[in-house]
């Protein structure tokens, strides 16, 4: 991915190749977007596992590591991934009211690729009331949650989609929990929640050749 002049003065890239260079390889990090636009999420079926089980894409071999090739031709394999529904589905320059029907549609072809599908997100989910009837920043309340999933199992052969939500601290250990279950856990994140999340993947007992991370480059969200 060449690089911007934007993209030279973005700390989030900088905070990026600091999380790559602290990993040193034990986790595969791609990153597939600097911040200052829409990423490019196609990315994430050319660059994965995720392209193997849908039509229309051409996986870069050169990208994937020789886990993630082995496992090519495991017949029984189960791929988990994780969306982060703030920077990733939601742009957080402009505060979208709405997760746009292009990323929605992005949305049911990962939940269509994956064996288990978790939606994260930052915001607060309130109790079943007015405040759940708003879909922006920072509201995503029960009703809108179940909207996404209801949405989304409509869309063909969804299996298992989930909305959760982030703790305060602890994520570390709540990504090796979302990780059970699978050969391969695929996590799409934006920012330095997300990359410290990652960081802590490993000291919280997370098998780091199992997990890939995938990063818009976003600063905050």
């Amino acid at each position: 991915m060449s690089e911007s002049v934007n993209e030279q003065f973005n700390p989030a890239i900088r905070n990026f190749e600091k999380l790559k260079q602290d990993l040193g390889g034990e986790i595969k990090v791609r990153r597939i977007g600097s911040g200052e636009k829409e990423a490019n999420l196609e990315q994430v079926f050319e660059q994965s596992l995720l392209g193997d089980r849908l039509s229309g894409y051409k996986l870069d071999e050169d990208k994937l590591s020789p886990y993630e090739k082995k496992l090519r031709t495991k017949k029984d394999l189960k791929i988990n991934t994780i969306v982060d529904f703030d920077g990733v589905l939601v742009s957080p320059i402009h505060f979208q009211r709405r997760v746009g029907i292009k990323n929605m549609l992005w949305l049911a072809r990962v939940a269509k690729a994956s064996d288990k599908t978790v939606i994260w997100t930052n915001r607060l989910q309130p109790e079943e009331g007015m405040l759940s009837n708003y879909g922006w920043f920072p509201f995503l309340g029960k009703r809108v949650s179940r909207r996404i999933t209801e949405t989304l199992k409509t869309q063909g052969d969804q299996r298992n989609v989930q909305v959760k939500k982030k703790k305060l601290d602890g994520n570390g250990e709540s990504l090796v929990g979302l990780t059970e279950g699978s050969d391969l856990t695929i996590f799409i994140g934006s920012g330095n929640i997300d990359r410290k999340i990652v960081s802590e993947y490993i000291s919280r007992g997370g098998d780091p050749k199992k997990l890939i991370y995938f990063d818009t480059g976003h600063l905050i969200l």
